[in-house]
């Protein structure tokens, strides 16, 4: 999604995302805009809800899986490794730690 700062003019985009995570965070939090913030001046820009839910067709679908893919990760993660055996170390023969 092009945007262009209100502030400084400058085109810059939001990444598919990017806009995910805001639409998630603006579902969450019930807010109508969204602030992205230019790269150039750092200034936040306000961008309607609706607007980005235009610009990314098929966003519940996504979150879903989205959510689906997180869900798995953390349980892997929760998960206890499967043990490594070991191979026992080489036994030392006496007198090989002298010097020359």
């Amino acid at each position: 999604m092009q945007l262009r700062c209100t502030y400084c003019q400058t085109m810059f985009a939001i990444g598919r995302e990017e806009k995910l995570i805001a639409i998630q965070n603006m579902n969450k939090e019930n807010l109508e805009y969204y602030h992205a913030h230019c790269p150039k001046c750092r200034r936040a820009n306000r961008v309607e809800r609706a607007r980005l839910e235009h610009s990314y067709p098929n966003w519940k679908e996504d979150l879903k899986t989205m959510a689906n893919e997180a869900a798995k990760t953390a349980k892997e993660i929760a998960e206890p490794a499967v043990p490594v055996k070991k191979k026992p170390a080489a036994a030392k023969k006496p007198g090989s730690d002298k010097k020359k």
